[in-house]
């Protein structure tokens, strides 16, 4: 069992989405309030790579939670907050039994505990660590993709700041741009992004291709929305930025692969 099946588990009772928000707000219900003051100040995108099923918890978070961890009050929030009536625990039961064949009513709230516990200490011990050697072809075209998304991101960037400077110029509202100023761009850095993602289920030890992949997938969201046939809506710049800073921390980290 892996975390994300883990908070699945839990969540079908509770009917809440599997994201960063519910994951931040999970985790300061069972640690010490020390600890829930430093995961309120956590980027979301420090949570994104724990949550996908074909890995684990990142070993890092694992022993910050494990420092504050607290089985009471994990079972305090399965009692009180997720379990608010028995039917709850039978659901409980049901979602957790192909983890756990004795589970029950009576001991739910220990074994889940236990399973939790287990995740955490066997990701600390390095147990489910599978390094997967990086075949220089691979690597070559993921160094390649990473510059020329970076390339991309600058020129929409360079787009956008161009425009809005036009705009300013002649005193109009920057609402809208040509269509055909973003278009390309846009098609390419999708394309670009979803090619990226298939390295990230092959080569799962590069952990950064995460925070690119939810960065990338933000800035998707960014982008200028198609709003008529003629013009799209301006998105919002500073992800650009920010993005980049992604891109050329992992063009540093996989010159020492």
């Amino acid at each position: 069992m892996v975390f994300r099946e883990f908070l699945d588990a839990l969540n079908s009772v509770s009917g809440e989405k599997v994201n960063a928000k519910s994951t931040r707000e999970f985790l300061s219900e069972i640690t010490e309030s020390n600890f829930r003051s430093i995961l309120a100040n956590m980027p979301d995108t420090k949570f994104q790579g724990s949550l996908r099923y074909e890995r684990n918890i990142s070993e890092e978070l694992a022993r910050e939670v494990l420092a504050s961890y607290d089985r009471k009050y994990l079972i305090n929030y399965l009692n009180e907050d997720l379990c608010c009536e028995f039917k709850d625990k039978q659901k409980l039961c049901e979602a957790f039994k192909k983890y756990s064949s004795t589970i029950n009513t009576d001991n739910v709230f220990e074994l889940i505990a236990e399973q939790f516990e287990k995740i955490l200490n066997t990701v600390c011990k390095g147990e489910v660590k599978k390094k997967v050697s990086i075949s220089k072809t691979d690597l070559k075209r993921i160094h390649e993709l990473v510059v020329e998304l970076q390339c991309v991101v600058r020129k929409i960037e360079n787009s956008l700041q161009k425009y809005e400077k036009k705009c300013r110029k002649f005193s109009i509202i920057c609402d809208y741009i040509p269509k055909d100023e973003f278009e390309s761009l846009q098609e390419e850095f999708h394309k670009m992004n979803m090619e990226l993602q298939l390295y990230t289920k092959i080569y799962p030890e590069l952990e950064i291709i995460d925070e690119i992949i939810e960065m990338a997938d933000l800035v998707e969201m960014k982008l200028p929305i198609e709003a008529n046939k003629h013009n799209i809506i301006l998105g919002d710049n500073g992800i650009f930025k920010e993005y980049e800073n992604f891109l050329d921390r992992f063009i540093k980290s996989i010159h020492n692969k």
